[in-house]
């Protein structure tokens, strides 16, 4: 059961909602979590679509949380990648729709993942950006 997404089933919906308060910032053990959660509700026969959403008010996701990449060494950013590159393999070889329901701020990854839906809504108090160029990444 993963610690950081909170996943629940209602009707055909799959619901794959960000749950790391305050922020919904991503570190290892979230990242790591999330391709198998979106699996793991793709693989249901009775989900038609999955909805990736937050559980938090005010954020849909950060992004990566910047403590990590402070304290990455050698081989942690290839590592990184690579579990960006599953989680959007696994959303890009759904044969289900992916639905992202953006509330709160997205920005950086937190954004990026979103792009990777098949559609998706910003409720009126969503805010986007991609501030990895202002800290050269």
């Amino acid at each position: 059961m993963p610690e950081f997404i909170d996943l629940d089933i209602q009707g055909p919906v799959g619901w794959l909602r960000y749950d790391r308060p305050p922020v919904n910032a991503v570190h290892w053990e979230m990242f790591e979590e999330i391709a198998p959660a979106f699996e793991a509700l793709l693989d249901r026969p009775e989900v038609r679509v999955v909805v990736v959403a937050s559980a938090l008010e005010r954020y849909f996701s950060s992004g990566a949380d910047l403590a990590v990449f402070a304290s990455i060494e050698d081989g942690g950013m290839r590592e990184w990648a690579r579990c960006a590159h599953e989680v959007v393999r696994v959303m890009r070889a759904s044969e289900k729709p992916i639905l992202a329901a953006i509330n709160g701020v997205a920005v950086g990854g937190g954004l990026e993942i979103t792009l990777h839906a098949d559609i998706r809504f910003a409720a009126a108090d969503a805010r986007f950006g991609q501030p990895e160029v202002n800290i050269a990444f």
